[in-house]
Formats: structure tokens, C-alpha cells, sequence
């Protein structure tokens, strides 16, 4: 039986090293995360999609990340092999970890962004639409050829992060292009990101370009071969994505972890830890474009079956109006439309106390005997005012069968 002392402090749980934590191979000191991930299922169920570890290297814990690591992939169409080690890890749900470094703190949404998406990208090639190397020749040009599975820097990605670099290119005249450099808070997953994670269709991925030859003027300006590449050059190579944007889902569940060696001095450290949580689930969806959650509660019983819908939850007696008005921009949801999302009032079975604001498909609302028309009038409302006041959280409440108090 192990001795480890486990707690949740907020919504990060700290576990103890109990001193099967930190392996020596005799040379240097090394941690067993799966190790830590049965001292987490102890006391939390089998649940979450990826797990986010940190470590107290303050109290005596190795340094490491950041990085991620698959356990399971079963998506086809991404440049990713299948894989399963989940037997490994005594989980039928895991599909990766993170193990987070304190330094990327200070470049959070970037580095978080991107090993959250290693998930699905970038590993992808494409087929050679052009002339130059062979038509139709396999091409990984626009992979970093110093660290694959990120984007090369002369890839039109839109400021992803699934790049190092942090700029966009700007094509001044033909020929000649400019570096953007944009803020890490700008940015987003391109559209390429967002076909590869299932949460865009093919028929949703615009055009966009690679930079062949490229010679430098200056640090902003550069001469260069633009190459216009399409996601059906990439399906040309890959084959479809599967399963497709119909079927992918939409939200994920995330625990984060704290590893310490003293648990009596780790609090401060657990709050720096769950101050970037509650930043990471409010970057996601502006980050996905409005077509991706991430739920990061701790709550054993929060239902997570509609998952290829987007179901974030959010505490009415706590609400993130920030957030909420970031509902306004996320027009391609189709928030109220038909066939797209409703933004409804709900309080889940055996879920968190007080009811919660909760973004759900229309067709499972209408299974759930919502009056759908009245809420998406109210939605609409909501976004052509793009905030959110309590006038129309009580209207929502009412007719989602919830008293508010």
C-alpha cells in the first residue's frame, strides 16, 4: 500500500512523491508518470483525455518538459501511426500527458498550445501540387527539418503554435514578403491545425502557402517562391481524416497534476498552477475558433458523453463573463442556428452543486425536451449584444426548468 499523501488543492491535485516517483538509472533522476497516474486514479476516476503534470523541482522533484507523449491514437489521416499503450497505464481513456516546465509559464498559451496539439499535429505531408521536385512527389518542406512536428517557419499557418516562431508572412508584392510578429496572446491554430484535430472539415480549409526559396533582404523582408497549397494536397498523401469532423470530438477533459516532494509547501506553487489552468480553458476556445472545449474540473461525476459537442461548464454562482463574452465571436458555431449550438442552463446529475451554463449541441437539447426556438432566440439575443447580462440568464434559467436563487 502506498503512502503518498494526495490532495486537491482548487482544482489541481497534488500528489506526495511516497518514493516510487523519481527513478535513478545511476546516473541522472528521472519521474514515473505512470506511476504518478495510478497514485492519481487512488483518489479520481478513469476520465480525462490528457493529463498535465508540473513539477515542484523547489521541493526536491527533477526538472523535465516540456513536451508531450501518446499513449493512445486511433485517428487515421493526421501523419500519425495508431498506437496503444493504455494497458500500461491501467486507463481506457488516456490518450496522452504533458509535462509542463515552470519557464513556459512565461509563454503559456504558446507552449501549452502546442503540446496540446501534438496530440494531432504537425506531422502531416502533403503531395507536391507544383512544378519544382516532381508533381506529385511527397513533400515535407513545410515540417521544421531541425524539430519535426512542428511547422516550418516559412509555412503560412497563421501564427499557430504548432510553430516555434511567432509570426505570419504578409505577401507585399509577388515575390516579396514581410514578417508579422504577433504577441503570443494573438495566437490561434490555423485551419490546417483544425482539420488535423477534427474539429474543421476539408470543405472548411481555405487555401494557403508555402515559401520555397527563400532568401533573406532584411529581418522583416524576403524574396521567395510562393507554393498555394490546399488540405486535399494533404489528403492526397494521408488519405481522409478519420474519424471525420462529424464524428471528431469537440471537447476534452484535462487533469493537471502537481508533483512535489513536500506536500506542506506546495500551495503557493499549486495556485501558480491553477491560475495557468483557468487561462488555458479560457485560451482554447478563442484559440480553436469556437469549435473546441477543454473541461479541467476534478469532479469525478461531470458528464462527458456528448463529447463530440462542445460541453464546457461554468458555474453560474462564479460566471466568467469575460468569457461568455467571448460567445459573440464564435460565429461559426452557428451558437442558436440550425443544427449548430445552444448555450443552455443546466444542472447535471450528480454534477457540481448550483446550476451551470453549459454550450450543447441543438440536437441533443431537443432530446433533452429543451424549448430549442425560444432558446435560440435568446441566444441570438445574446450574441447580437455580444455580452452577456443577468436579464437573459434568468430567461435562459426559466426556460431550461431551473430556478434561480
Amino acid at each position: 500500500m502506498s503512502n503518498a499523501k494526495i490532495q486537491d488543492f482548487e482544482v489541481v491535485c497534488v500528489i506526495e512523491d511516497d518514493g516510487s516517483l523519481v527513478v535513478n538509472d545511476g546516473v541522472t533522476n528521472s519521474v514515473n508518470y505512470e506511476r504518478a497516474y495510478q497514485l492519481f486514479r487512488t483518489s479520481h476516476g478513469d476520465l480525462y483525455d490528457q493529463i498535465t503534470f508540473f513539477l515542484d523541482t523547489h521541493s526536491g522533484m527533477p526538472s523535465d518538459g516540456p513536451y508531450f507523449s501518446q499513449i493512445y491514437n486511433n485517428v487515421l489521416g493526421i501523419g500519425l501511426e495508431q498506437r496503444d499503450t493504455r494497458s500500461r497505464w491501467g486507463t481506457t481513456k488516456l490518450q496522452g500527458y504533458h509535462v509542463m516546465a515552470q519557464w513556459a509559464f512565461q509563454t503559456w498559451r504558446h507552449t501549452m498550445g502546442q503540446e496540446w496539439g501534438h496530440q494531432f499535429a504537425a506531422f502531416a505531408h502533403y503531395r507536391n501540387p507544383s512544378t519544382g521536385p516532381a508533381l506529385g512527389e511527397e513533400m515535407d518542406d513545410h515540417i521544421n527539418s531541425q524539430y519535426p512536428g512542428h511547422w516550418s517557419s516559412f509555412l503560412d499557418d497563421d501564427s499557430s503554435p504548432m510553430a516555434y516562431d511567432r509570426f505570419s508572412w504578409i505577401e507585399v508584392e509577388p515575390g516579396r514578403f514581410r514578417i508579422i510578429v504577433r504577441p503570443i496572446e494573438d495566437m490561434t491554430y490555423s485551419d490546417l491545425d483544425l482539420y488535423l484535430m477534427g474539429l474543421k472539415g476539408p470543405e472548411d480549409v481555405g487555401d494557403f502557402f508555402i515559401l520555397r526559396n527563400p532568401n533573406r533582404i532584411d529581418d522583416y523582408n524576403w524574396t521567395a517562391t510562393k507554393v498555394v497549397l490546399t488540405i486535399q494536397d494533404f489528403i492526397n498523401h494521408e488519405g481522409v481524416r478519420i474519424p471525420s469532423v462529424s464524428n471528431s470530438p469537440k471537447h476534452w477533459r484535462q487533469a493537471f497534476i502537481v508533483l512535489t516532494k513536500d506536500i506542506n509547501m506546495v500551495r503557493d506553487f499549486a495556485g501558480t498552477v491553477n491560475f495557468q489552468r483557468l487561462k488555458w480553458e479560457r485560451d482554447f476556445p478563442i484559440m480553436t475558433k469556437g469549435r473546441g472545449l477543454i473541461v479541467t474540473s476534478l469532479d469525478k461525476t461531470t458528464d462527458t458523453t456528448s463529447s463530440t459537442g462542445p460541453a464546457n461548464m461554468l458555474d453560474i454562482s462564479n460566471l466568467e463573463i469575460s468569457l461568455l463574452q467571448k460567445i459573440g465571436e464564435w460565429g461559426k458555431m452557428k451558437v442558436g442556428g440550425p443544427g449548430g449550438w445552444l448555450i443552455v442552463i443546466n444542472v447535471p446529475k450528480n454534477g457540481p452543486k448550483g446550476p451551470v451554463m453549459q454550450i450543447i449541441s441543438t440536437e441533443l437539447a431537443k432530446k433533452q425536451g429543451y424549448d430549442v426556438e425560444s432558446i435560440k432566440k435568446i441566444n441570438k439575443e445574446i450574441i447580437a449584444m455580444n455580452k452577456v447580462n443577468i436579464n437573459n440568464i434568468k430567461k435562459l434559467a426559466k426556460l431550461c426548468r431551473i430556478k434561480m436563487v
